[in-house]
């Protein structure tokens, strides 16, 4: 199984945030807490010698995801084509358990309320999918050959 992931060029983003809104077009989400894309900011030195940083964050569709594993309801799975980590909504039970998993946060949910039987949960679950309207990779530009192993570190240059 080949394992796609995304590739972030921390040198060349001017933090303009394009890349957020154009996600959140792209999978139709509406104005509210649910962020598939998110971003950190942090800055280092001292005036005059100030250097911006942004990461880039988002679902990095790990190698042995940890969220997978941890969902009761087979709502997450690994794709075998791309090593993308994919939602079926209609079998999520809005647990949490997937969230409660993953190292980075990726699962996002639309709200706080409470799941099935008055449990953790809410809406069910959204999350990054790594490609466009099941072209999984496009073109290859916006992939790079690795990802994250699930550890809690990111391999290679994702």
């Amino acid at each position: 199984m080949a394992q796609h992931a995304f590739f972030f060029d921390e040198s060349r983003c001017i933090d303009c945030r394009a890349c957020s809104i154009a996600c959140r077009d792209w999978h139709d989400i509406q104005p509210g807490p649910v962020k598939f894309l998110r971003r950190f900011t942090w800055e280092e030195g001292a005036f005059p010698d100030v250097v911006m940083h942004t990461l880039f964050a988002s679902c990095y569709h790990c190698k042995r995801p940890a969220c997978v594993s941890a969902c009761p309801s087979g709502a997450l799975w690994k794709e075998d084509t791309y090593g993308a980590v994919l939602t079926d909504a209609e079998k999520c039970l809005g647990c949490r358990s997937c969230w409660n998993a993953c190292p980075y946060g990726a699962p996002q949910f639309g709200d706080d309320g409470a799941g099935p039987g008055g449990g953790a949960g809410g809406e069910s679950m959204g999350k990054a999918d790594i490609g466009s309207g099941g072209n999984v990779g496009g073109d290859g530009t916006a992939f790079a050959e690795n990802g994250s192993d699930g550890s809690g570190s990111i391999a290679g240059s994702v």
